[in-house]
């Protein structure tokens, strides 16, 4: 039986990021078809990051220190306890990195950046890993930022700290106001620059 092309673009709107993957993979028709449905925009874009992570001529290279160290986690507990701790009227989980984290194949981990990933320290720089330490790795703690927008006055910005090296530190905004919100694009202050942000203790 063949399913009219209207039900199966009507199908792919429904499905999660982890469903649209693997549909692209049961036939030329299905792989044709599914960029015309009406997925969601965050989703498209995780679909065209997956194309050219697969296209690029280094990535069986890059993925072996991840399959190699890869761990399982609890995806809905880790979403969970970040979203108990946006407390803060202004407070938001980024929908993009929620995606991330419930749906990305942890195969394809960005970057060796993964909860499911170990806290070490890595001291090279390789296809396989990057230079510093994964922070998502352990039990999510939400910081809060000073930010100095209009010095002498400041904010607090939640923030999820996800990468540190010698260099700099990479910071997710977990900030609905249009001036901070990134998005899944962690914002990175270099240690030996002049820097707008200072890590608080105030838990959010």
């Amino acid at each position: 039986m063949v399913l009219p092309q209207t039900l199966l673009l009507r199908c792919f709107s429904y499905m999660d990021l982890n469903c649209l993957i693997f549909s692209r993979c049961v036939c030329s028709d299905w792989r044709i078809l599914l960029p015309l449905s009406d997925i969601h925009p965050t989703g498209r874009r995780f679909l065209e990051l997956y194309d050219r992570m697969l296209a690029n001529e280094v990535f069986l290279e890059s993925r072996t220190w991840t399959l190699d160290n890869l761990k399982p986690f609890d995806r809905q507990s880790y979403i969970a306890t970040l979203r108990e701790q946006c407390t803060g009227p202004e407070a938001d989980i980024p929908e993009d990195f929620e995606m991330y984290i419930l749906e990305w194949p942890a195969r394809m981990a960005i970057g060796c950046m993964w909860p499911g990933l170990p806290f070490v320290d890595s001291q090279t720089v390789s296809v396989q890993r990057q230079f510093g330490i994964n922070y998502l790795a352990p039990s999510p703690q939400l910081s809060a930022l000073v930010f100095k927008h209009q010095f002498p006055e400041a904010c607090f910005i939640p923030a999820l700290l996800t990468w540190r090296n010698p260099v700099s530190t990479s910071w997710l905004m977990f900030d609905k106001t249009p001036h901070d919100r990134l998005g899944f694009a962690p914002r990175t202050f270099h240690h030996t620059n002049p820097n707008p942000c200072l890590c608080h203790s105030r838990r959010v």
